[in-house]
């Protein structure tokens, strides 16, 4: 998706209330969130029928022991929430009003309120178009944050638009237009703009890799990981790969300083590129929990509804959307960033729990594509580690959720199939934990709690 001159889109939408799905397709919605697995690993799954749904005292006893462990803090810091995803009866409820600190976990509350504006299927597109001169090109930022540097890959999400795509795209219209002087390149960045980061992002997770810069166009290579940073100015940094890819197409250009300028409002597209679906790009987003991408994307959200880009701006806007698009109460809800990572953000672990009923009941097959996209336990993104303690391996294959790690705070919530082939839903956060192995000891508690739903028939 790119809201520009050169592109088009389809609206905004917001799912009105309807009524909610018959019992046929809330099944096959339910079926559809369950993990999915390479064939050689299928028996690891439950069936994907409608199932028995587990008796609340019966699960509530089952959960205690791990749930009561020393090695998640306080119980006054903690909270738990399961619900059934077909019939969204409450299973449990410890503390699940209590406004805790999510972590990650956010993002699922900010995807939700993406995907309820923004078409699953919207791409977004990085365009040159000529300046104020036949030799001056400008560099359009869409919203892509993924480019690759060189030839792009059709059949990728990261990298699926190219560089060098763009730049051949660009070399034969300049000589279409008999361009023969040096070419200047300038960049547009005037698309969904503002602030680089977060109010509450400190120097330490910038420059230690826990979150990259918020860029309406930057290289896929350049997002952050722990101990390597992303780039302080990642669309530069792309516009001078741009730049050195059009060189290679046989192009004169200009070696000087990149200048930021707006693109004329009245000019010729030299060339253009486009992301993966929005859906692919969002379930990347969230299976790595990216935070500079979960932001970057809510803030085109809020763009395309009409809201603004500073970061309360998003953050009320994220909060308004789930609570008009879902029914969703949001009472109790403070967000200081959309992805989790500032100070200041409470949420309900019962808010975070209706997000994932609304994807996994049908209702909102937006939604439900999300949820599609979580890792999966013992295989895949930010779980493919977990559930590797004794007993835990039980549940291998049979829950997808988005992680949440802060200093002495450690969440989960997704998706959990049960022995009987029911599908639930949870949300769990603890927020006193300790600092180094009680980590550990804190996430092991975690797959325990998780791993007695997937095990109970109940």
């Amino acid at each position: 998706m790119v809201i520009a001159a050169m592109s088009t889109s389809a609206p905004a939408t917001v799912d009105a209330p309807t009524p909610g799905p018959a019992p046929a397709d809330r099944v096959s919605a339910a079926a559809a969130v369950r993990p999915a697995l390479p064939t050689e690993v299928d028996d690891a799954l439950a069936p994907a029928d409608a199932g028995t749904p587990p008796d609340a005292e019966t699960l509530q006893r089952r959960l205690m022991r791990p749930w009561t462990s020393e090695a998640l803090g306080a119980r006054t810091a903690r909270s738990l929430v399961v619900r059934d995803a077909l019939t969204g009866e409450r299973l449990v409820d410890f503390r699940g009003s209590s406004p805790l600190v999510p972590a990650s976990t956010t993002k699922l509350v900010s995807g939700a309120a993406v995907m309820a504006t923004l078409a699953p299927d919207r791409t977004f597109t990085t365009a040159t178009v000529q300046g104020s001169r036949a030799n001056r090109v400008v560099l359009v930022a869409g919203g892509d944050q993924l480019l690759a540097a060189g030839r792009g890959s059709p059949d990728g999400v990261a990298g699926r638009a190219g560089l060098a795509d763009l730049a051949r795209q660009t070399a034969r219209s300049l000589r279409e237009r008999d361009v023969d002087e040096p070419v200047t390149v300038e960049l547009d960045l005037s698309y969904a703009s503002g602030p680089r980061a977060a109010p509450g992002w400190t120097a330490f997770w910038l420059d230690n890799g826990y979150t990259g810069r918020i860029s309406m166009l930057a290289l896929e290579s350049d997002r952050a990981l722990p101990g390597d940073p992303a780039p302080a100015d990642p669309a530069l940094v792309a516009a001078e790969a741009f730049r050195d890819r059009l060189r290679d197409e046989g192009v004169a250009v200009d070696p000087g300083e990149i200048r930021r300028r707006r693109a004329p409002s009245s000019t010729q597209v030299l060339g253009e590129v486009t992301s993966a679906p929005l859906r692919d790009v969002l379930a990347l987003a969230l299976a790595t929990s990216d935070n500079a991408m979960v932001e970057q994307l809510a803030r085109q959200g809020a763009v395309a509804d009409g809201a603004g880009t500073g970061q309360q701006e998003v953050n009320s806007w994220v909060l308004d959307t789930v609570q008009q698009a879902y029914d969703i109460d949001a009472a109790g809800a403070t967000l200081a960033d959309t992805s989790g990572l500032s100070d200041g953000t409470r949420l309900p672990m019962r808010l975070v729990a209706d997000v994932l009923v609304a994807g996994a009941g049908g209702r909102y097959p937006a939604l439900q594509s999300v949820l599609t996209g979580l890792p999966i336990a013992g295989y895949s993104g930010t779980l493919a580690d977990r559930f590797t303690v004794t007993g835990a391996g039980r549940a291998r294959g049979l829950v997808r959720a988005k992680t949440g790690s802060l200093p002495r705070v450690t969440s989960l919530a997704g998706t959990v199939t049960t022995d009987d082939g029911r599908l639930l839903v949870f949300a769990l956060t603890a927020t006193d934990i300790g600092s180094g192995p009680a980590e550990v000891a804190a996430r092991a508690a975690v797959d325990d709690v998780v791993t007695r739903m997937a095990t109970c028939g109940c």
